[in-house]
């Protein structure tokens, strides 16, 4: 691309942000402290806006001009956190909770689409059993936190400021008005090892062992009730189980035509990505996932108990 295509991306990309000519020439002006004339000549492309007037804009009024220089390109530019062994903090994951849930809840809710690809378990699932949520947390904070308090299940309890994530968590998912998921088949295996490591090396009592296995035995009860209807609380609901190695957990928050998507791992948070290019080809790439998956909710019932069986006995192997 070159330097007049990216100008020419860039302003077009700018004229998204207000639905008044005016009114955008006026939020530029208060931005870049210059005179309105000058924005409108740049506007109009008689004029060019310079490298640091773009840096500014991008900043402000959260454009990507990676994406930008990218749109012809096949690929998504994605910005992301490495999260390494023991360099974490809570502080700093409570805090990307807090932002994540904060962008969701300035949606209109009642209209939020949501679809999922998902290799650990997504938070609005496992919210509602106490013993494996805090095993979730628990976990995450022994690998990256690593203080004396994530030794010992027994010895950490979850803040405060996660109950009332969940609790905007509950709203924002109980309030949309259609999810769907599509399951990576090796989820429940891979959380299975996990609980059986934490009790080899004793961070988990037996007790305790077998209270997080309940909690995960009734969520898959659970999911399996919801499964057999695809409406839920007057919304849609769709489940997929795919026998991909995704490796990666992906969501897309669509109301109207505003965007949040993200990505992650266990290693890797994304940042909480708000352009509407990036959404829409996460949008895509989720839904072409269906292609290869099986439908399990609503009529698809010999795989349901096919696979539900399966996680019951991954799950009884603990």
């Amino acid at each position: 691309m070159n330097k007049t295509d990216l100008l020419e991306s860039f302003v077009d990309a700018l004229s998204q942000k207000a639905s008044r000519k005016a009114e955008l020439i006026s939020t530029v002006t208060d931005i870049l402290r210059i005179e309105k004339e000058s924005v409108a000549r740049r506007m109009n492309g008689k004029v060019q806006f310079t490298i640091r007037e773009m840096g500014i804009l991008a900043k402000e009024l959260d454009i990507s001009l990676d994406l930008l220089l990218n749109l012809q390109q096949d690929y998504i530019p994605i910005s992301f956190k490495m999260n390494s062994p023991v360099s974490v903090s809570m502080e700093d994951f409570l805090c990307y909770m807090e932002e994540l849930v904060t962008v969701l809840t300035t949606k209109n809710e009642d209209e939020i689409e949501i679809g999922s690809v998902v290799e650990s378990l997504p938070v609005e699932l496992y919210i509602d059993y106490p013993y494996l949520c805090k095993f979730v947390y628990f976990k995450w904070g022994h690998y990256f936190v690593g203080s004396s308090r994530f030794n010992y299940y027994s010895h950490w309890e979850l803040p405060e400021r996660l109950n009332l994530i969940h609790n905007t968590v509950k709203r924002i998912f109980h309030r949309s008005k259609s999810i769907f998921y599509i399951w990576d088949r090796s989820l429940i295996w891979n959380l299975a090892n996990d609980i059986k490591y934490f009790n080899h090396i004793h961070a988990l009592t037996t007790e305790e062992t077998e209270l997080i296995k309940q909690d995960l035995l009734d969520l898959l009860a659970d999911i399996e009730k919801l499964t057999e209807n695809s409406l839920f609380i007057e919304k849609q609901m769709e489940f997929y189980v795919t026998n991909l190695n995704i490796g990666v957990s992906s969501s897309y928050y669509l109301c109207e035509n505003d965007y949040v998507s993200m990505f992650k791992s266990f290693f890797i948070h994304s940042g909480i990505l708000k352009d509407y290019e990036t959404g829409h080809r996460v949008h895509q790439w989720i839904n072409s996932l269906k292609k290869v998956s099986s439908l399990i909710s609503g009529s698809g019932e010999k795989e349901r108990k096919l696979f539900f069986k399966e996680q019951r006995m991954i799950v009884a192997g603990i």
